[in-house]
């Protein structure tokens, strides 16, 4: 994927973008277990501390395996599609055992399995804290204002069209950030801010400002995640 170099306030590189501490690592957003090889160029990566690197990869991992599973309907190895989903959950019993205990019976020969949201939502903030500091230069060290995630399939077509819609700008983000090298405008001159695919099927994603910072990711074209900061 093409790398938009960043020209903003490099003193906002030199912190942990995650919680603020000292910039000991760099962390691809988003992790590279969420994607498949050959894994796309120029990656995003931004600056955390070693805590927050690699603290959080048993919940990516999980995060990863559970939808995987979900979307197959079934946690047998043989029957998943992402070979390191496979080779996770192979190589780890625990993680296995706590995904197949959450396999839940639906009506109609369905089967569906039951996430952990806690370590969900974890993901879902550290990932949209990731793309702020990324392309808005403006890293996000509170908790946002507010979390949303839902699986595309039970998004009506209104709520879904809208999600999907590229996003329009009122104001502009920090000069010389990656979002402003990224921004469109449409037959009208209307400036927007479209979908960055980083893998086809993986993982996309829009990380904008208006009234409020806005982040919207899709994950394995199952779970749909939206972010928000209302202080800006």
């Amino acid at each position: 994927m093409y790398q938009r170099p960043n020209y903003g306030d490099v003193r906002q590189t030199q912190f942990c973008s995650l919680c603020g501490g000292k910039t000991e690592s760099r962390d691809h957003v988003p992790p590279k277990f969420f994607l498949d090889k050959p894994y796309p160029e120029n990656l995003p990566v931004i600056y955390t501390c070693d805590v927050c690197n690699h603290g959080a990869s048993k919940d990516e991992v999980y995060v990863a395996s559970v939808i995987e599973c979900i979307k197959s309907e079934s946690a047998d190895t043989k029957l998943l599609q992402r070979e390191k989903i496979r080779k996770a959950m192979n190589y780890s019993s625990k993680l296995a055992s706590k995904i197949s205990q959450a396999r839940v019976e639906l009506s109609g020969g369905r089967v569906d399995f039951e996430i952990e949201e806690k370590r969900l939502e974890n993901i879902i903030v550290k990932l949209a804290k990731g793309h702020v500091a990324f392309e808005l230069n403006s890293p996000q060290l509170d908790a946002p204002s507010n979390v949303f995630f839902t699986p595309i399939k039970n998004m009506k077509t209104k709520m879904l069209d809208d999600y999907e819609k590229p996003v329009y700008l009122n104001v502009s983000p920090e000069i010389g950030s990656r979002a402003t090298r990224h921004i469109h405008f449409d037959e009208f001159g209307s400036p927007y801010i479209p979908w960055t695919i980083v893998q086809s099927g993986r993982y996309r994603y829009i990380a904008t400002v208006n009234d409020s910072i806005l982040v919207r990711f899709v994950i394995s074209e199952y779970l749909a995640c939206e972010v928000i900061w209302n202080s800006i």
